[in-house]
């Protein structure tokens, strides 16, 4: 089927913004097991394809983020695994909306799940062996959370990393430069592929 447009768009956009870290920064919103919504920013850090799996797989483009599996947000996903993402990019000016499902991957085999590990900075890596996220802190007792270098540096990663991937239904592509702006509505056909309509902004 080939690369979607709005794909070819999102890699455009990250060719213009390679020098900013924030620009792989995106909002996630998902709903509780009472449908109450919750947002928080997570680090789009690339696509499946980019892994283990073949670059011809139609998961290939997936998104794939990491995150701790004791968060709240594991939970929501496990009820309600439909998401939509929010990313910008300030330098182009142009905004994608992601609607799709997310898979977690928590096997303790996975290669995916191992390379992402491997991937991650030292500092990205120590916030998995802190206490569990959202219970009360103790202030007298922050050795809780000094991680050595040998526990970080570890061949498998600890049970509480979680990969998250991403999977692409929609997209709503929003160009704010420009007089009129640009907008664009891509919607997933598992006959058809990808379709793209031109939309007022």
């Amino acid at each position: 089927m080939g690369v979607p447009a709005w794909a070819t768009a999102i890699k455009t956009c990250l060719d213009k913004t390679a020098a900013d870290p924030a620009s792989r920064y995106a909002q996630m919103a998902t709903v509780d097991r009472l449908g109450k919504p919750h947002l928080r920013t997570l680090v789009i850090r690339g696509c499946l394809g980019e892994l283990t799996i073949a670059s011809t797989s139609p998961n290939a483009i997936d998104f794939w983020m990491v995150t701790d599996q004791r968060s709240a947000k594991v939970q929501e996903l496990l009820s309600q695994p439909e998401v939509e993402i929010g990313w910008y990019f300030a330098e182009p000016r142009e905004q994608f909306r992601l609607t799709g499902l997310i898979t977690i991957d928590t096997t303790s085999d996975s290669p995916t799940r191992h390379k992402a590990w491997r991937s991650l900075s030292t500092q990205a890596k120590v916030g998995f062996y802190w206490p569990k996220p959202l219970e009360k802190r103790d202030p007298f007792n922050e050795k809780s959370f000094q991680v050595s270098q040998g526990e970080m540096e570890s061949a498998n990663p600890p049970d509480s990393f979680v990969v998250l991937a991403l999977h692409v239904t929609k997209v709503d592509h929003l160009i704010l430069r420009g007089d009129p702006q640009n907008r664009y509505i891509h919607n997933f056909h598992p006959v058809h592929g990808w379709n793209q309509m031109e939309v007022n902004p």
